[in-house]
């Protein structure tokens, strides 16, 4: 059983590289698109970022146990100035798929991983766009 946060990242991020290629473009570090080279945002690029752990049981010995983690996937992406926001949301739809690719895969031993919602940036930022998945990573025999 995977009990703390880090131990429950660690699995996660060797699950996620396992199963697809991530090479560069999975990291533990969040940093503002801004801040990323434009090769990298090309074909897009995730952080991988643990939020609140919740839903203990409050069995006896089991209290601060087996929680269920909140982790978010947020992918970053970019087109060209003179793309249309349309190209800009195939390339985030695009990054959505892939998400939902990695949650079907994804075998985690002690580890249940299921999207609870998936957000694209609505164009907000164009030429910029993000997406954030959100992931609960918790104890398999739990019902959700």
């Amino acid at each position: 059983m995977l009990e703390g946060i880090a131990e429950k990242m660690a699995a996660l991020r060797s699950a996620l590289d396992d199963h697809v290629d991530t090479t560069g473009r999975l990291h533990r570090s969040y940093r503002d698109h801004g801040l990323r080279d434009a090769d990298e945002l090309e074909t897009g690029i995730w952080s991988l970022i643990a939020g609140q752990e919740k839903d203990y049981p409050t069995t006896f010995g089991l209290v601060g146990k087996e929680g269920v983690l909140e982790v978010s996937m947020v992918g970053h992406c970019r087109v060209a100035e003179t793309d249309e926001p349309a190209d800009l949301e195939t390339l985030e739809l695009a990054m959505l798929a892939e998400a939902k690719t990695f949650a079907r895969g994804l075998a985690i031993e002690g580890l249940d991983v299921h999207i609870t919602r998936m957000e694209p940036s609505q164009l907000l930022a164009h030429p910029a766009g993000f997406c954030i998945v959100y992931l609960e990573a918790g104890p398999p025999a739990r019902n959700y």
